[in-house]
């Protein structure tokens, strides 16, 4: 069972409210106080355990396994929907030799988006549009035509094609005057 946003912040309430009623920790509250985490000392300890914590090659090593496994699953459900491809590859120009080419590209540009959206980049863009099990408004693109995009506002892929439509439609009318 997939759990919304909404309904995994209420269970983490609820078991927050239910571990704060128990005994060993209203006793702790009553003999630190609320400024325990901000005495120095603790500060401290808990800066070099996370440190070390996780620093360790085989939490590194899974961390960059699970985000390359996420990566190449959102980059595949946007291949299959815009590019009608089993392989990721750039909705533009057909880039599929390495996933590390492409991009995840806002459709409509990052204006226009919702506050919550806009500042979402890499991985955490990434794990976002997982957990909203891939919205619309989003393609994937190669890096030069993302960019290409981003700069000019069409990639120079996309503009050729025009022209070669354009082209192609004269040849098939032609009226003569």
């Amino acid at each position: 069972m997939v759990l919304t946003d909404e309904e995994r912040k209420e269970e983490k309430r609820k078991y927050d409210r239910e571990y704060n009623q128990r005994p060993e920790r209203k006793a702790k509250r009553k003999k630190y106080g609320k400024e325990y985490r901000s005495r120095p000392e603790v500060k401290e300890y808990h800066k070099q355990y996370s440190k070390v914590w996780d620093n360790r090659p085989e939490i590194t090593k899974k961390r960059r396994q699970y985000s390359k496994d996420l990566r190449l699953e959102v980059c595949t459900v946007y291949s299959k929907r815009h590019s009608n491809s089993e392989i990721p590859c750039c909705r533009c120009c057909g880039e599929n030799t390495d996933i590390r080419f492409l991009a995840v590209d806002h459709i409509d540009g990052r204006k226009n988006l919702p506050k919550e959206q806009k500042n979402l980049v890499g991985d955490h863009l990434i794990s976002w549009l997982s957990r909203k099990n891939c919205p619309e408004g989003y393609q994937i693109l190669c890096h030069n035509c993302n960019s290409a995009k981003g700069f000019y506002g069409e990639c120079p892929h996309e503009k050729a094609r025009k022209e070669e439509a354009f082209a192609r439609m004269e040849e098939q009318s032609s009226f003569e005057v």
